[in-house]
């Protein structure tokens, strides 16, 4: 595959993308292979991890984090 240069567009694209769907997808959308893919994100400092969904209040996990934070004792 021959080198292409990033377009600003390219760019712009990977940065709305990175860490909301998996590289592999990004690449695809951009016409890249995951390795310039994941060397272009580098040099912009992006992170291609994506994000984990935090627990909510209705999840199990969550009742026990709010009890923690809900429960401080004030200083006597």
């Amino acid at each position: 595959m021959p080198n292409r240069p990033w377009t600003n567009a390219d760019n712009v694209k990977l940065r709305s993308l990175a860490g909301k769907i998996p590289t592999k997808e990004i690449a695809a959308q951009l016409g890249r292979s995951m390795g310039a893919t994941v060397v272009q994100a580098s040099k912009l400092k992006l992170s291609l991890n994506r994000r984990q969904r935090t627990k909510g209040v209705n999840e199990p996990g969550a009742a026990g984090f709010v009890a923690s934070i809900t429960s401080v004792e004030s200083p006597v």
